[in-house]
């Protein structure tokens, strides 16, 4: 389980659509408000397990070349300590105990840009976001609770912990494409539904 200094987001039931149809009977329709977390991370795919992350001890101009290198606007960032670090790593593989925090675009602007400091002297565990002001989510988190996490608090990105161990980090760009996504499908039923496919 994770530490209890990061607030991990409580399960809640999410609402389910249905759309009537001629026939009397009533179709699932899938929303924002029925998904969770874990559909995500399965539509992110294979990058879930691969997710880029930084050490402590990295430069921090080597942590903004590597966001902006695959698009990314955070890292997450372990601490492994004495033991090696394995650059191929998975972070499924990593506890979620070798967490020290987050680095992300805003900490670069207001930590390194605004304060006038080198990216290139300073280090990543000098300017990230730590472990204890963290808030986590698992795989069994709404997705509606999630964004509501990530606007209420300010944040643009959020770390799931799944028993313990890294599952990903999912970003407020992500549950944007999932609302998209849905509504794209809402709009093909609906079209159908007007054109007579659920007759």
């Amino acid at each position: 389980m994770a530490p209890a200094a990061c607030r991990v987001a409580e399960q809640t039931k999410g609402a389910t659509c249905f759309m009537s149809t001629d026939a009397g009977t009533e179709k699932k329709e899938n929303t924002i408000s029925t998904h969770k977390i874990a559909d995500l991370l399965n539509l992110k795919g294979p990058q879930v397990g691969n997710s880029f992350w930084c050490s402590t001890g990295d430069l921090v101009i080597d942590a903004v070349h590597m966001m902006v290198a695959n698009n990314v606007g955070a890292l997450l960032v372990f601490d492994f300590g004495e033991e090696a670090t394995d650059r191929k790593r998975k972070m499924a593989d990593i506890n979620y105990q070798a967490v020290a925090g987050i680095i992300s675009e805003r900490d670069y602007m207001k930590k390194i840009i605004v304060d006038g400091r080198s990216s290139q002297l300073t280090k990543v565990g000098e300017i990230m976001t730590r472990q204890t002001n963290l808030i986590t989510v698992t795989p069994e988190t709404p997705m509606i609770q999630a964004m509501e996490l990530m606007v209420e608090n300010h944040i643009r990105h959020i770390p799931v912990v799944d028993s313990g161990k890294m599952a990903g980090l999912v970003s407020i760009r992500d549950v944007v494409r999932i609302v998209v996504q849905d509504h794209r499908e809402e709009v093909d039923r609906l079209r159908e539904f007007i054109s007579g496919g659920y007759m």
